[in-house]
C-alpha cells in the first residue's frame, strides 16, 4: 500500500492511497479532499501523483471506485480524463486509467 499526504500549513487537506497488485497489474486507488480544500488543485494534484507512481512501471492499470453520488469524485475523475468502465452494480461507479505504453 502507498499513501501520499497533501498538507496546508502542516494540516493534511487531502490523500491518495494505492494498493497494488502487480500479479493481475492493477492498483485501486482510493482518495479523498476536506471540503475546504476541493476546487483547489489538490484532487488533481493526487491523482497525478498516482498516475505517476504506475507510469514507470507501465503496465498497471489503475482503478478507482466511487459511489454514484459522490459528483465530486465523478468530476475529478472525468477531469482527468479516467474513462468509465463497466460496473456490476447500479450505485457504484469505476473509471480506469492506462499509462502510455512504449512502441514496440
Amino acid at each position: 500500500m502507498i499513501d501520499l499526504v497533501i498538507e496546508d500549513d502542516g494540516v493534511v487537506v487531502g490523500e491518495v492511497g494505492l494498493q497494488i497488485n502487480r500479479d493481475r497489474r492493477i492498483a485501486e486507488v482510493g482518495f479523498w479532499v476536506t471540503q475546504a480544500a476541493r476546487r483547489t488543485g489538490v484532487g488533481s494534484r493526487l491523482l497525478f501523483a498516482a498516475e505517476s507512481l504506475a507510469s514507470p512501471v507501465g503496465d498497471v492499470d489503475l482503478f478507482a471506485i466511487t459511489l454514484a453520488e459522490n459528483v465530486a469524485a465523478i468530476a475529478l475523475l472525468e477531469a482527468r480524463r479516467w474513462p468509465e468502465v463497466e460496473t456490476t452494480t447500479a450505485h457504484k461507479r469505476a473509471f480506469r486509467w492506462r499509462p502510455s505504453r512504449p512502441h514496440t
